[in-house]
């Protein structure tokens, strides 16, 4: 379905990305090879993005969440030759990650 809407937004001039949900409980290396899979279906205009969102006690090791965080933002890095834009859902998160991460390009929804 993914694939079928990026060519309709194409063929209408809306330029496409993708994002990635981080999570805490899968390692890095798995969750990028996953994010590839989808990416080279879609040949995407906009820099790739990684969600990262507290949810429970998903943040209960930071600094492990902010060494497997680093890990994925490197290797989105060495993919696609830029930093990915990092969303965060919640001003805690940006606290959490803020002094390991402060140099990336910052989203903050707000809902």
């Amino acid at each position: 379905m993914c694939i079928n809407h990026s060519k309709n937004a194409k063929k209408h001039g809306i330029k496409v990305g993708l994002y990635h949900y981080f999570r805490t409980n899968v390692s890095p290396e798995d969750q990028f090879n996953n994010f590839k899979k989808v990416a080279k279906l879609i040949n995407c205009d906009l820099i790739p993005a990684i969600d990262v969102e507290k949810t429970g006690n998903n943040f209960s090791n930071v600094s492990e969440v902010n060494k497997n965080l680093t890990k994925l933002i490197n290797l989105f890095e060495q993919e696609y030759g830029q930093k990915p834009v990092i969303y965060l859902g919640s001003w805690e998160c940006i606290k959490i990650i803020k002094n390991k991460h402060k140099y990336f390009l910052i989203y903050k929804s707000s809902l």
